[in-house]
C-alpha cells in the first residue's frame, strides 16, 4: 500500500502512513517509513532484512525533532541514541 492511498479516519488524532515492502515469504524487507498523516512529517525510517531490523533506524516526534537514532545488525540493536527535545522557550 502506498502512503497516498491511506486516509486519516480521525483527523484530530495522529495517524501514521506506511511505506513497506515484503519478500516472497511475506516478511518485511527493504526500506521502511512511517509519516504522520496530520502534518506529513517523518515518524520512523529504517530498513528490514527478511523480517529483522538491519542498519540505521531513526524516529522523530510530530514536531519533526529527532528522538531516536539506533543501529541494528541482524535484528540486534548495537547503538542507540535517545534525544529528549527541549521545550519551546517563550
Amino acid at each position: 500500500m502506498h502512503p497516498e492511498e491511506i486516509r486519516n479516519p480521525a483527523p484530530h488524532k495522529i495517524v501514521t502512513q506506511l511505506l513497506e515492502t515484503r519478500d516472497r515469504d511475506g516478511k518485511l524487507h527493504g526500506g521502511y517509513g512511517q509519516w504522520y498523516v496530520r502534518n506529513g512529517r517523518r515518524e520512523l525510517i529504517g530498513h528490514w532484512n527478511h523480517g529483522v531490523k538491519h542498519g540505521r533506524w531513526r524516529a522523530w516526534d510530530p514536531d519533526g525533532r529527532l528522538i531516536l537514532d539506533a543501529t541494528y545488525v541482524d535484528g540486534r540493536r548495537t547503538i542507540t541514541r535517545v534525544y529528549i527535545p527541549r521545550a519551546a522557550t517563550e
